[in-house]
Formats: structure tokens, sequence, C-alpha cells
């Protein structure tokens, strides 16, 4: 969708996604009837391999998308191996209005904002009302919730629990379901702290599906949370070859960089990510994130106010514009943010883990333990951050912060 009524022709898309070959459609639909045109062309040089036209009823969808599948694979000369062809064409429903329904709850997830993701669990609600088998869209809900409480918006110990609920529905359905176990590797590491647990998971979700994008995105967060930064990079890389247009896979490819302290490849990244959307928060955040690494405190703070502007009224990134404030001396605004923020928690969530990272920038460690440890016992989704961030620096010579990695079975 995002080259949807561009210009560009196949040859400069290609070069851009890094692919060898495109796949065009569009869809006409008049009233129960519905015409899909395909066509496969090669990006080198947009020499047109394959094309078809396919006339059927609305209700055949899923029968079209079994027949192009199996066409585009004999076109490109692709041969399966024992498994794949019954991938190919699996069916997760057969209901086509829960689909649509699934689809269009996948669009506002991938928004990965607080109104998208809660949007898109009332779609998933239809999509199972519809059809209570429908196992992704319980997927879809427990991917919801994992993200709500990934960026802040609710409390860890109310979504993490709705997830589980929800992605063990998912796999009591269909047990053989990589993004139920992609899912469920996601609460093991951010909510239980079971770091090898998750890893079987991922890995057995890879094994399941080789071609999910996200499953290879959340293993390389796990992996770069213990530090293993080279095998991080390598699943982040791969889950961005499967899914070149990924916002949200390269915006962990520059968090990955900040906490691996390459802080110019950071920039880097967080640049190119605000060319692919400019009209996303992540390009502006993560280079803010790098630039105050850089001790670039005027250029961080203003890239975090636009993040915030882009992220909607919350203040999302109240946090980390206290912190860059704090950092470039201003420590009398981030009091009074500090102070805000306190007074915001009394009603809504704040991670007490992003209190903890003001303290630090205004050097109160004292209070600043205080904080981590509540933060531990609200089970923060930054405190899986703990080994590798930053901003933690001031800490890792005190015995109390070793003795918090000892409790999260991080040392």
């Amino acid at each position: 969708m995002r080259y949807k009524g561009t210009d560009k022709d196949i040859r400069e898309i290609g070069n851009e996604l890094d692919v060898e070959t495109i796949l065009e459609g569009s869809v006409q639909k008049e009233k129960d009837n519905i015409r899909i045109n395909v066509k496969l062309n090669r990006a080198q040089d947009g020499l047109n391999l394959w094309a078809e036209s396919y006339d059927r009823k609305v209700e055949s969808i899923f029968a079209i998308q079994d027949e192009i599948s199996k066409a585009v694979v004999t076109a490109l000369r692709i041969e399966l191996v024992a498994g794949q062809e019954y991938m190919l064409v699996k069916r997760y429903t057969q209901d086509p209005d829960a689909y649509n329904l699934y689809l269009e709850g996948r669009l506002n997830w991938n928004k990965r904002t607080d109104d998208g993701l809660k949007k898109s669990i009332e779609l998933f609600q239809t999509a199972i009302a519809k059809d209570p088998n429908f196992a992704l869209a319980y997927v879809g809900i427990a991917d919801a919730y994992l993200l709500l409480a990934r960026i802040d918006i609710l409390a860890p110990r109310v979504a993490y629990p709705k997830a589980k609920e929800a992605v063990e529905k998912a796999l009591e359905v269909d047990s053989a379901l990589a993004e139920g176990y992609a899912a469920l590797a996601f609460i093991k590491y951010n909510y239980d702290w079971d770091w090898m647990g998750a890893e079987m998971d991922f890995n057995w979700a890879i094994g399941l599906n080789p071609n999910y994008a996200t499953a290879y995105q959340y293993y390389g967060i796990l992996l770069g949370s213990l530090g293993r930064f080279e095998e991080a990079l390598a699943k982040l890389e791969k889950a961005t070859e499967l899914d070149p247009s990924s916002v949200p896979v390269r915006a962990s490819i520059a968090s990955l960089y900040i906490h691996s302290r390459q802080y110019d490849l950071a920039v880097k990244q967080s640049r190119e990510i605000h060319k692919m959307a400019p009209d996303s928060h992540w390009g502006p955040i993560f280079l803010g994130e790098a630039e105050l690494q850089r001790r670039s405190f005027r250029k961080a703070i203003k890239e975090f106010e636009k993040g915030n502007r882009l992220a909607g009224p919350s203040g999302l990134y109240l946090p980390q514009i206290a912190y860059a404030q704090a950092a470039a001396g201003n420590r009398a605004e981030a009091q009074r943010i500090l102070e805000d923020l306190i007074k915001r928690s009394e009603k809504a969530y704040i991670p007490a883990y992003s209190l903890a990272h003001i303290l630090i920038a205004m050097g109160d460690k004292d209070r600043a333990f205080k904080y981590l440890e509540k933060a531990y016992e609200e089970k923060s989704t930054g405190m899986i951050l703990l080994k590798v961030d930053p901003k933690l620096d001031p800490l890792r010579d005190d015995p109390r912060f070793n003795a918090l990695l000892e409790r999260m079975n991080l040392r």
C-alpha cells in the first residue's frame, strides 16, 4: 500500500525494497461479483513474468487466493518442500466478513497508536463473533494488548493477562499457529522475564512459519535486551527482508543501534524511518535518543517534542523531553515535567521506569532506585532493557543495580 497511487516504476520500487520480483494487483467489485487482476514483474528490468485475471463470486475469495498463490509459485519456478504447499493455502476462517474485519483490525494495529490499537481490538472481537474459531483474530487481540503495554498506554499487569488469555485461546483452536507462539514468547520475556522460554517459543514459531516477519522482529528485540547484539541484528535484518516496508521493524533496528552504543548508525536509521513515514513518531523519537547520547541536547529536545506531537495528545514522550531537559542543564523544566507526570500517574499509567530515567538525569540516584524498584514491582516493560539501556549507565557501579540485574536473571 506504500506505493499505491505513486508514479514510481517497477525498477525503482524493486531497488527500494531490495527484491527481485514485484507482484501487482487490483480488485474490482460489483454487487456479488469480483475481478482480480494480477501480474508478476521482474524488478531488474520490469519484464512481465506472468499475468492473469480472475472473475469470481465474492464468496469464493479464499479459493482465488489459493489459485493466485499457487500460480505465483509456478511462475517463479519454486519447488516446494513437504508441508509448504499446505501453508501456502492454509485458511484460518471460511467467513469472508470475519476475514475482512481481521484485515481491518491489522491495519489499525499497525498504526501503533492508542486509538488504532483499541480500535483493532474491537474489530478482532467482531470477527470472532462471526467465527468463534478464527484463531488469528484471537492472536490479533493478544498482539494489540501487548503493544498497549509496550508503548505504555496500559499497565502491564492489566494488559498482559488479557493478552495471555487471548493467545491461549488461539493455540487451543490451532496448536500449529506460528503467530500464537510468537505472541506467547513476547509475553514470556516482557512480562514473565522468562528469557529461555521465550527463545524456545520464538524458534518454534519460526519453525512453523519461516516467513513470519514479526517473529524475527520480536526475537531480535529479545536478543538485543540480553546484549546479544550481532544475533539480534541478524534477526531484525531477516524481518526487514521479509517485510521491507515495515516501519516498526526498522524502528527496532534503530533501538538496537542505540542500545549497542552505535549512535551514528542509529541517526542514519532514524532518518531513513522518517523518510519512509514522515507522519510517524518513530523517526523523530529514535533520532532524539541517538542525538541525546551524542550529547546534542538541543537537537534531541527538538526531535522528542516533534515525536510527542506526532504521537497524539497523550503526552507519550514527555519523559524523554524531561530527561533531555535535565541532561541539557534545564533542571527547572525537567522538574516541572516530572511533577506533572507524577500527578498524572494517580489517574493514568505512567511507567515508573521512565520516571527513574528523569531522576537519573537530574542526579538523584536514590530516588531513581526507588522508582526502579517500583518499576520492578509493576513489571514496567522498560525493565527488560536494564542490561543495555545507556540512560542507566550512571547507576551501573552501584551494588543496588547489580542486585536488581540478578533478580531479573540478567547477570
